[in-house]
């Protein structure tokens, strides 16, 4: 290498090692402060809630593997989460008019609107479904590190599975989420998920229906929904 470009290359190192002593004495070494990661990076560790841009998105939750026999009740249930917690409707791949008739007369009588469907074809919806698909699942990732990646804006479609699940499922959801990895309820998990992923605002949604149920701090008070409260 060529004197002069060593000596320059020396030159400029002695004047950048002059600029850090000025800058930091001898004895107090520079501090590297790390940038923290934007909440919506953070995942578990974010407490702030995210609001949804734009028009309102429909949600439906699919009830995978109904049996007739033994899960009318539960997944009544899960349908009667969804409608609580601000799903538009559920869908079921088996038939049972039992469910859907009860499911209907709830909604008749205090609130909709919500649809539920029965005897549809789940390979198509999943296949064809326009928006986020998130399957919950004891085997998937965990809530708290899946939630913030789920879209606010898109049309969203929960499955719900009842018996077992099969595997296709798993590759056509977008999501597998796991609310928490041990065995429980699907009505648990379904209710766990909406109020992670909307907050709040699960519990925003109006009701009209025959009747209403005013908030009391003791006791049940149901009216007719025409009926106003005497002065």
């Amino acid at each position: 290498m060529d004197q002069r470009t060593c000596g320059y290359a020396g030159t400029r190192e002695s004047g950048n090692a002059r600029k850090r002593e000025r800058a930091f004495p001898r004895g107090r070494a520079p501090v590297r402060r790390r940038r923290r990661a934007p909440a919506r990076l953070r995942g578990a560790k974010s407490t702030k809630r995210r609001t949804r841009p734009g028009a309102r998105v429909r949600i439906t939750v699919l009830r995978l593997g109904h049996r007739p026999e033994r899960d009318k009740r539960i997944t009544t249930h899960v349908a009667l989460t969804a409608r609580a917690l601000g799903c538009d409707a559920v869908v079921m791949d088996a038939k049972d008019e039992r469910v859907v008739a009860g499911v209907r007369d709830i909604t008749k009588r205090f609130g909709g609107p919500f649809e539920i469907e029965d005897g549809v074809a789940f390979r198509p919806l999943l296949k064809g479904f326009q928006g986020t698909k998130v399957h919950l699942t004891m085997y998937g990732l965990p809530l708290p590190e899946v939630v913030p990646q789920v879209p606010l804006d898109r049309d969203l479609l929960v499955v719900v599975g009842a018996e077992k699940v099969p595997r296709e499922v798993y590759e056509l959801c977008d999501f597998n989420v796991a609310v928490g990895s041990q065995p429980h309820s699907e009505v648990a998990a379904l209710a766990l998920f909406l109020y992670a992923l909307r907050g709040d605002a699960s519990f925003g949604k109006r009701f009209e229906g025959e009747l209403s149920v005013e908030p009391s701090a003791r006791g049940k008070v149901v009216r007719p929904r025409d009926e106003r409260p005497s002065s």
